[in-house]
């Protein structure tokens, strides 16, 4: 930005200072603000386009980084309910173990028999959720995957950006 104002103020410079002059050494001068001038203006117009670019990606970063968290929520949310059915589950399990022991008071109660039943209906019904809650944890964990992949190409499209600039102020 100052190389820009000192170009500038030279420009101004020379023209208030010569404004009849024709020597050659003059012209010369001019040509050589007139060509660094322009090559400012190049630059300047070629880091707008970059700060802009930048600028969008920033905002597209923040989305992302929404849907990553999203992602995330949704597989936590999965993961609990899958650790909730495989509790029950065991639960069920050591209630059909304890059931299924044979002694004097089960061989004889027919109620018992129909409470085993109801526990292995209680065993499958529990086994089909938990099989469905690792099929939603492996999808949630899968979103997350693509939605951190994602964000990842934008932050090296963001990190291009950056060294471009990078180059472009050390020029």
């Amino acid at each position: 930005m100052r190389r820009v104002c000192f170009v500038l103020l030279a420009i101004v410079i020379v023209a208030l200072a010569a404004p009849a002059q024709t020597d050659p050494g003059d012209s010369q001068t001019l040509k050589s603000l007139l060509a660094e001038v322009r090559l400012l203006r190049r630059d300047f117009h070629t880091a707008s386009a970059l700060i802009a670019r930048a600028q969008i990606l920033l905002h597209r970063l923040g989305a992302q980084q929404t849907a990553v968290d999203r992602a995330i929520g949704g597989r936590d949310a999965a993961q609990g309910w899958l650790n909730q059915w495989q509790g029950q589950r065991q639960t069920v399990e050591s209630q059909i173990a304890q059931a299924t022991q044979p002694t004097a008071e089960t061989r004889e109660n027919s109620d018992a028999s129909e409470f085993g039943v109801s526990l292995k209906s209680q065993l499958e019904y529990f086994t089909q959720q938990e099989s469905q809650a690792l099929s939603r944890l492996n999808e949630a964990e899968e979103q997350l995957r693509v939605e951190q992949g994602k964000m990842t190409e934008l932050q090296e499209q963001l990190d291009r950006i950056d060294r471009d600039l990078g180059e472009a102020h050390a020029d």
